[in-house]
């Protein structure tokens, strides 16, 4: 299995001066975190190809464009790299996480940086390498939980923690993937860069991944010496753009997956029933457990943004992106009024 770097043939190039006029509006006065699922560009057992990926980050762009389009969100774009980094660490074991982590936030954000600037049109979109901390002695260590790459049978997925030294553990009735470390982000250390960039009006893609997780040891003696050094773990991408969203002052956070909503936990998997919207984070975690499948690292990050910073919350689908911060679609978290 070989994960792709590039198209095979000629390359096909959407003129910039397309049909999409660049949009000229001052710069906008309200921001928001948008993160979209390791899953957007590669879809379970989907060819790992270029050409799929370029797809799906297609399709994203037009969704979150409108954010932009349709209300003048400044726009910050985070994303997941499960499926990338397991497929690049398949064919560079002797890599580091920390180090794949940073070429899978390479790849994808060029993808949605191009998709997104051909989208809006003109060159207001960047992506930024991103880097953030975590403790060397967060407890997730111990107990791996991150999956990263792809779906395997129980024989394979033994097979491979045995030759390969992996933790391995079932994904749902999905199969059995590899799971890695993934603590808690501290700071993601480019948030002052990324908060510059949203001011100016710059559509932003940064934190991928959650960012490459590093360590920031700081010695004392005459004057404080900060050295960084990579760490071998997965962050969490919702964990960080919670934390990247308070960090930059957003308004908004929108965590988008293939849900259409937060289906009511009490009732789940026999009934999809989405829980009332909106909702306060209080509510919405006494509603039960959703710790089960990847909702809720989702819920978790959602309510924590709402509770620290007082801005609202979605979570939904991408193609609803824009009406679920209108309310009318998804999980919409907010305080509760007094």
């Amino acid at each position: 299995m070989q994960f792709e770097t590039a198209r095979q043939g000629p390359l096909r190039v959407r003129a910039s001066s397309s049909s999409r006029p660049a949009v000229k509006t001052p710069p906008p006065t309200k921001k928001v975190v948008v993160a979209l699922g390791g899953n957007a560009l590669l879809e379970r057992k989907e060819e790992p190809s270029a050409e799929n990926q370029a797809r799906h980050a297609r399709q994203a762009a037009e969704a979150i464009g409108r954010l932009v389009r349709g209300e003048g969100w400044a726009l910050c774009v985070t994303h997941g790299n499960g499926p990338q980094i397991g497929l690049l660490a398949l064919q560079m074991p002797e890599a580091g996480l920390d180090v794949l982590g940073a070429e899978s936030e390479g790849q994808i954000g060029y993808l949605l940086e191009s998709e997104l600037g051909d989208e809006l049109g003109g060159d207001q979109v960047v992506s930024l390498l991103t880097q953030t901390t975590v403790s060397p002695d967060d407890p997730a260590f111990k107990d791996p939980s991150k999956f990263i790459g792809p779906t395997y049978s129980k024989d394979e997925a033994e097979r491979n923690a045995r030759e390969k030294g992996w933790t391995v553990k079932a994904d749902g009735k999905k199969g059995y993937r590899r799971v890695v470390a993934s603590p808690a982000p501290l700071q993601v250390l480019e948030a002052r860069a990324i908060q510059v960039l949203l001011d100016a009006g710059f559509v932003t893609v940064c934190a991928g991944g959650g960012g490459v997780p590093v360590a920031v040891e700081e010695v004392a003696g005459g004057r404080v010496l900060r050295r960084r050094h990579g760490i071998e773990a997965v962050i969490d991408k919702d964990a960080a753009s919670a934390l990247l969203a308070a960090e930059v002052g957003a308004e908004a956070l929108l965590l988008l997956t293939d849900a259409p909503a937060v289906f009511d936990p009490r009732k789940w998997p026999d009934k999809q029933a989405p829980v009332p919207s909106p909702i306060s984070p209080e509510a919405l975690l006494e509603l039960g457990d959703f710790s089960a499948g990847s909702m809720g690292p989702k819920v978790q990050a959602a309510c924590k943004f709402v509770r620290d910073t007082g801005g609202i919350a979605g979570i939904g689908a991408l193609g609803d992106a824009l009406d679920i911060l209108r309310g009318t679609r998804g999980t919409l978290i907010k305080r509760s009024q007094p």
